[in-house]
């Protein structure tokens, strides 16, 4: 559940802020504190044991409730004379979305006769931020 609270606030981040507002390096929540690291570690427990990683943006196109997903990249246009290639067609809304992946290694306090991995079990979780 916190890993899945540490993507959503991601994706969030990423919805409101834009797609250029995010960074990964350093894994601190220093000044400003509005970072996405710290939306991040304000939506969890867990600190800065949790990864979390934005993938490249992709496009899509939307009619009503049908979405497709395209192969195509961003910027994402309608077709019309300008763009006739790599494109939604007309009376589709393009749209562009990223995908924010979140990670944490959980440990267990005990084995349990030695059942489970040594090393923890890896938690993972995933939220789609919609860029514009």
């Amino acid at each position: 559940m916190e890993v899945g609270n540490a993507a959503r606030a991601g994706a969030q981040y990423v919805n409101v802020n834009g797609p250029s507002s995010y960074t990964t390096s350093g894994n601190s929540c220093g000044t400003p504190s509005n970072t996405f690291t710290c939306a991040i570690k304000s939506a969890t427990s867990l600190g800065t044991n949790v990864t979390v990683s934005v993938g490249n943006a992709y496009c899509g196109c939307q009619s009503g409730t049908t979405y497709t997903t395209e192969t195509f990249s961003p910027p994402c246009n309608v077709c019309n004379t300008i763009y006739t290639s790599n494109c939604c067609p007309a009376g589709q809304t393009p749209v562009t979305l990223a995908q924010v992946n979140a990670s944490y290694t959980y440990t267990p306090i005990f084995s349990y006769l030695g059942f489970g991995p040594s090393n923890g079990f890896n938690l993972t979780a995933q939220a789609t931020a919609l860029l514009y």
